[in-house]
């Protein structure tokens, strides 16, 4: 039996019959010949590792294969040698072993931390996923809520529509210029020709530092001529805030009080305007009188049948002479017109006299006045008309807003429209001189800038009678105040939607065009406001 290698005293054991066998002169070890051809492949100097590794081994097998009784002491040498060289192989193994093992066993922990990691990624996954599948069902409920008031509005829409038919519908076809969407254009395009007479940039430009700063500080602004990188886009905003709020200005001062939202409901009687001035009628007047005392009494018979209920030609003379008399006295109270196509008496309510705002210019181009006072007067009459007279329809309450709406949608295209208006020619000077005063521009542009100038004054007053066509009349003179927080949904500026919470108005150049909702605080925005920000808190 093979002995153990880890056991001394067994090789010796082994190894004393051996050493007396060679004191005997015994027989040669069997492997003495293969022991030769071990040395002669040592000796041939082979570097190659697998090659020595397998000479090894085979000396290994060579030992290892000789009987109890061939042992000498080089055998038993080289057997505790070999039982050495292996008992170190062993221990390198086994701590290759527990290093591995401990390898294993960090690796098993990164294992778990990662199934751990991943789990927990799986996890949020899986709940981020429901959850936007929980809103993209909420969304698709919504929507679906929302197509089905749209149809339900439409339905209601169109039983409406077949019962009133065309003349209660308020809204504008597609292709009118007065419907929402191609009004929405023309406040941009207008936006844009504003931004275009105001720039500051430029060489041809020269600020006049004074009267601008005066300007900015009037809107509050923080900013000042050459303080930053964009005071020239601040005050070219303040600039389009001004020449706006002159526009509107100018134009409720020419039109007057013809603004129903603001005007009270007037009573309007039209009178014929006699010919002759005041004084003729009271002299006229007069004249009959003395004739009537000039006349011989009449018998009582005559007296009776003047006494009695029957018309006459003197009794329908006394009455138109009673009525010229009323009007002459209503006319002292009102201020002389210019020369009119007609003559309104307007009254509010409690019947008291109001005074007709006088033109601003000649009878010749004061038609667009005319038309706006004659459609307030009859807006005013319809409605009176609608309060004090008992009815179910529903066209007269429609009418005043379709007299409205028609009688603008017609200024709105032909208002104005005529070469050289002197209110337009007034408007264009006033604009000009108002930017003068905060820049100055060389004598080449300024035929170009009064041209466009020109323009941008007709197109402006246009948009003004367009945006009273519509129903309801939108609020279109919201311009925000510096400080306030900016929103979104209400303004449009050079920001991120993601960083407005920090911004606030420095300037708003155009205002707000919008309709307020008569249930809740809600709008509808045609137009947004443009505002140019700054840091909140910015002092």
């Amino acid at each position: 039996m093979p002995t153990d290698p880890s056991n001394p005293g067994a090789r010796q054991s082994t190894i004393s019959p051996i050493q007396s066998n060679n004191d005997n002169n015994g027989p040669p070890p069997p492997t003495r010949k293969r022991r030769t051809d071990l040395n002669k492949y040592r000796g041939q100097g082979n570097s190659n590792d697998t090659s020595r590794q397998q000479i090894e081994e085979d000396g290994d097998i060579e030992i290892l294969q000789i009987s109890p009784e061939s042992v000498d002491s080089n055998s038993a040498q080289r057997l505790q040698n070999l039982a050495s060289r292996y008992k170190s192989r062993y221990e390198t193994v086994e701590n290759e072993k527990g290093e591995l093992i401990k390898n294993v066993y960090e690796l098993q922990i990164k294992y778990e931390e990662l199934q751990k990691n991943y789990k927990e990624l799986q996890g949020r996954m899986d709940s981020e996923k429901r959850r936007l599948q929980q809103r993209a069902n909420e969304s698709d409920l919504e929507s679906q809520n929302l197509k089905k008031q749209l149809m339900e509005l439409k339905e209601e829409a169109s039983r409406y529509q077949s019962a009133l038919g065309k003349a209660t519908n308020v809204r504008w076809g597609d292709d009118d210029s007065n419907n929402p969407v191609q009004l929405t254009k023309s406040i941009v395009e207008i936006a844009n020709s504003i931004a275009e007479i105001t720039t500051v940039k430029g060489k041809d430009v020269t600020i006049i530092d004074n009267t601008a700063n005066e300007l900015l500080q009037k809107y509050n602004c923080l900013t000042r001529v050459n303080s930053g990188k964009s005071w020239k886009s601040i005050l070219a905003a303040a600039l389009q805030r001004l020449i706006i709020e002159t526009l509107f200005q100018a134009l409720s001062n020419y039109l007057s009080q013809c603004d129903p939202r603001t005007r009270p409901k007037p009573l309007i009687y039209k009178q014929q305007v006699p010919s002759q001035s005041l004084q003729q009628q009271q002299q006229q007047q007069q004249q009959q009188q003395q004739q009537q005392q000039q006349q011989p009494q009449q018998p009582p018979q005559q007296q009776q049948q003047q006494n009695n209920p029957q018309p006459s030609n003197a009794q329908t003379s006394n009455a138109q002479t009673q009525a010229q008399s009323v009007i002459a006295a209503a006319r002292e109270n009102i201020q002389s017109l210019p020369k009119r196509s007609s003559s309104l008496i307007v009254s509010t309510n409690s019947n008291s006299i109001l005074r007709n705002p006088s033109s601003p210019v000649d009878h010749n181009n004061n038609l667009e006045v005319e038309i706006s006072l004659t459609m307030t007067s009859l807006v005013g009459l319809v409605n009176h008309l609608a309060e004090t007279r008992k009815g179910s329809d529903d066209i007269t309450k429609i009418t005043p807003i379709k007299i409205r709406q028609q009688i603008y949608a017609v200024l709105g295209t032909r208002g104005f429209c005529k070469d050289n208006h002197p209110f337009i020619e007034q408007l264009t000077t006033t604009i000009l001189d108002t930017l003068s005063r905060y820049r100055q521009m060389n004598k080449e542009k300024l035929a170009v800038l009064k041209e466009n100038t020109t323009k941008l004054v007709t197109e402006f007053v246009h948009l003004y009678f367009r945006l009273n066509a519509q129903e309801p009349i939108p609020d279109f003179k919201d311009f925000f105040d510096a400080g306030t927080p900016v929103q979104n949904n209400l303004m449009e500026g050079a920001w991120d939607d993601d960083a407005s919470d920090d911004l606030e108005v420095e300037i708003c150049s155009f205002p707000l065009i919008s309709v307020k909702s008569t249930k809740d605080n809600s709008r509808k925005v045609l137009s947004k406001a443009h505002v140019v920000p700054r840091k909140s808190g910015k002092k």
